[in-house]
């Protein structure tokens, strides 16, 4: 009997790393890991040559994932990456989305503009979304945690929604993520509050509260403030649970 190898591509998603290096030093994070390899930047001919591929089958998948470990606005080459995925869906989108993780300590305008141009669903059909890893409410905290300038953090994402409105246009969907730990989860309800006025001073509206208990992947249909647990085994993810409702009230 012959075997069925159809493959439905709308399914399907691609994760690319387009950097293995990172600007900050979390301690929980798998960039720790020196046995993992030696860390570089994916080379554009071969991102363009990934899309190509894609583009000439007329294969459109579920997402594209510009990012795995590290921090891909470490590519020298981020912004013409996003780009291209854009040129290359002008006949038919090679994605109906993208997904991005990052720290968001690196946007500037060229990187915010390339962003918001590949996610304005003209070429895409779907807003995608833009997951910031952010974890903290205050500076200390976000220093003891991920080692970072939380003031910087808080002004890129300012001038994200600030520009996001001015284009008129619904996406990317920004979720707002905050993984819940001993060191942070007293600064849920902070976080909660700091985001709201984040997004409404920026001339949008609340978003929407989520919090996956058991880490399970969500689907977000608009900007979100995404709760989750620190990744631990289930007797300590069932303490950090205990914690964050507690303090939710």
């Amino acid at each position: 009997m012959k075997e069925n190898h159809f493959i439905d591509y709308s399914r399907c998603f691609l994760s690319l790393e387009l950097s293995s290096f990172c600007n900050l030093s979390c301690d929980f994070c798998s960039q720790h890991n020196h046995a993992i390899r030696d860390k570089s930047f994916m080379q554009f001919s071969l991102f363009r040559r990934i899309i190509d591929e894609l583009a000439e089958k007329q294969l459109t998948l579920k997402s594209i994932n510009p990012f795995f470990r590290g921090e891909s606005l470490l590519h020298p080459d981020f912004c013409a990456m996003l780009d291209y995925i854009y040129e290359k869906s002008s006949v038919k989108p090679v994605a109906e989305y993208i997904v991005l993780h990052t720290n968001g300590l690196l946007f500037d305008n060229d990187k915010i503009e390339s962003l918001l141009r590949v996610s304005d669903q003209k070429r895409l059909p779907h807003p995608g979304n833009l997951i910031l890893s952010m974890d903290a409410a205050t500076e200390k905290t976000y220093r003891l945690i991920r080692k970072g300038e939380f003031g910087i953090l808080v002004g890129n994402i300012r001038a994200l929604l600030e520009r996001r409105r001015e284009l008129s246009q619904w996406g990317p969907n920004v979720v707002f993520q905050f993984i819940v730990m001993e060191d942070n989860y007293t600064e849920v309800k902070e976080f909660e509050s700091l985001i709201r006025s984040l997004c409404t001073q920026s001339g949008h509206k609340e978003p929407v509260v989520r919090f996956s208990p058991d880490n399970q992947p969500l689907e977000f249909t608009g900007d979100t403030i995404y709760f989750r647990m620190q990744e631990a085994d289930p007797c300590r993810q069932e303490q950090l649970r205990e914690l964050y409702l507690r303090v939710k009230g």
